[in-house]
C-alpha cells in the first residue's frame, strides 16, 4: 500500500509512533508486542529512513510505554464499563482497539484522510470500530458519536503539544457539554520538555514552532476552571519496570524525567 505523508508533517508523526511499536516488537526483549502494527508497517510503501535516523532508543520507548500506560488505563475503564464508547483524537495509525476489545466496546478514531484512509485498508474490519475522516476543530464529529449511557472514555495522545492553549480549552469544553460524564486522559510535556522538542525540532530540519503547547502539572490544569476533576497525574514513566536489558542511560534518563515531572499523563473525569 503506497502512502505519501510529507517529512515534518502532524501526520508524519502517527508514522514515528507507527514505527516505534515496530521495532518493538522485532525486540527478543519486547515489552509491548503490536503484531498489527507490525503488520501494518509491512504492508506500506513508505521509506522509513528519516524515522529510522531520528528514532534513538529513548524516543522509541517513550512512545510504547506511553501506549502500555493508555492500554492499562482503557483495560481498566473497560472493566467498570463493558460497553463503553472510546473516542482516539488524532488516532493515527494507533492499533489499541484490538489489544482492549472485549466484544461489546464501541470505538472511534478521530484522524485526517491521509492517515486513516490508508489505515482501513490495512487493518481487519469490525462494525464497531469507525472512522471520523474530520479536523478536530469541526465539532460535528461530536455528534457522529451519539451517545452512549454507558460510559465514554477519549484518549488524546502526543496531539496536544501542536494545538495553542485556547484550542485545547476550546476542545475540552465540547466535550465536557456533549460527554459530561467522560474520563479522558492525556499525554503532555512541561516548558522545559518543550524547550528541548524545540531543539530537536531545529536539529532535524522541522519547524519548531510546530509545537505549542506545555503544562507545568496539574495546578495549571485547575487554573482553566473547566467542569471537570483531576482523577490522576503521574510520570509516564513512573509505572514502568526499568528492564535489566535496557542500557543504564535509558534508566537514569526515566529516573530522571519521573523526578521532574516534566513528560507526564493526566486523567480528568468531566461533570
Amino acid at each position: 500500500m503506497q502512502l505519501s505523508i510529507p517529512y515534518g508533517s502532524l501526520q508524519w508523526t502517527s508514522l514515528v509512533s507507527l514505527y516505534a511499536r515496530y521495532l518493538e516488537y522485532l525486540k527478543k526483549d519486547s515489552i509491548y508486542k503490536d503484531e498489527i502494527s507490525y503488520q501494518i508497517v509491512n504492508q506500506l510503501d513508505y521509506d522509513f529512513t528519516e524515522i529510522k535516523n531520528q528514532i534513538d532508543l529513548i524516543k522509541q520507548l517513550t512512545i510504547v510505554i506511553r501506549h502500555v500506560n493508555f492500554e492499562r488505563e482503557i483495560k481498566n475503564f473497560i472493566k467498570s464499563f463493558p460497553n463503553t464508547t472510546i473516542i482516539d483524537i488524532g488516532s493515527g495509525f494507533d492499533t489499541l482497539f484490538y489489544r482492549v476489545d472485549n466484544n461489546k466496546i464501541k470505538w472511534f478514531d478521530l484522524d485526517y484522510p491521509e492517515v486513516l484512509n490508508i489505515k482501513k485498508q490495512l487493518i481487519p474490519l469490525n462494525p464497531r470500530y469507525k472512522f471520523i475522516i474530520k479536523p478536530l476543530s469541526d465539532f460535528t464529529w461530536i455528534d457522529d458519536i451519539g451517545s452512549n449511557n454507558n460510559g465514554v472514555f477519549i484518549i488524546i495522545g502526543s496531539l496536544l503539544k501542536y494545538l495553542e492553549k485556547d484550542e485545547i480549552i476550546k476542545l475540552f469544553k465540547n466535550i465536557g457539554i456533549r460527554f459530561p460524564d467522560a474520563e479522558l486522559i492525556f499525554d503532555t510535556g512541561s516548558s522545559l520538555l518543550l524547550k528541548e522538542w524545540r531543539r530537536l525540532n531545529r536539529k532535524n530540519n522541522l519547524d519548531p514552532s510546530d509545537l505549542k503547547f506545555s503544562l507545568e502539572g496539574p495546578e495549571e490544569l485547575n487554573k482553566w476552571n473547566l467542569n471537570f476533576s483531576i482523577l490522576d497525574h503521574y510520570s509516564i514513566f513512573s509505572h514502568i519496570k526499568r528492564e535489566a536489558f535496557w542500557p543504564e542511560v535509558v534508566h537514569k534518563t526515566m529516573d530522571l524525567m519521573d523526578e521532574n515531572k516534566v513528560y507526564a499523563i493526566y486523567h480528568v473525569k468531566f461533570h
